[in-house]
């Protein structure tokens, strides 16, 4: 008899609840996204305005590309969104839509580009450095991600690159003899 009960006031209380969603989702929720994103003209010029959100994750680009020029955090190997986040004083989310908006790239890549730049100019400063010297002392943690972050941004291995600055800046240097040794008889 409960139960019959129960089942019968919540079948009104959950018809109601179900309505309310709809009728907030029909006069909110489907024009939010189109109003929240629109360009409003400007009654003056009549040109298009950017929203306030656009100046805002454009204000947050500009700050991470300085903070990263200035500050280099994409030498610490274990560097995350939300760290980054905290010092511009902002969100992960609104970081993560600078960077796909403006570099196109994701978080992950855009470090990576920071990473593979730093290493180019250590290998052209000290070209007798190991790759993996190079690849830890530019925040990757391993030589295979500074091979596939290379491969992606260069086009190339660290090591072709290198051999090729070498080769292209000074000539005089022999190449490295080989390992192997041959056998007179």
């Amino acid at each position: 008899m409960k139960t019959i009960l129960l089942l019968v006031l919540s079948i009104p209380v959950s018809c109601i609840v179900a309505i309310s969603f709809m009728f907030l989702y029909k006069t909110h929720g489907a024009g939010l996204k189109k109003r929240f994103f629109r360009k409003k003209r400007s009654k003056r010029t009549g040109q298009k305005q950017v929203h306030h959100k656009d100046e805002s994750i454009g204000n947050v680009y500009n700050r991470l590309n300085l903070y990263f020029e200035n500050e280099k955090p994409y030498l610490d190997s274990n560097l995350t969104i939300s760290d980054v986040a905290k010092k511009l004083y902002t969100n992960k989310v609104y970081v993560s839509q600078a960077v796909n908006r403006y570099a196109g790239l994701n978080f992950c890549q855009y470090v990576n580009r920071y990473r593979v730049f730093y290493a180019m100019d250590l290998l052209r400063a000290k070209p007798g450095l190991r790759i993996s010297e190079v690849a830890y002392m530019s925040g990757f943690n391993s030589t295979a991600s500074i091979n596939i972050s290379f491969r992606f941004f260069v086009h190339t291995t660290p090591g072709d690159w290198s051999r090729g600055i070498r080769r292209s800046s000074s000539p005089e240097i022999p190449p490295r003899p080989s390992k192997r040794r041959s056998r007179s008889k």
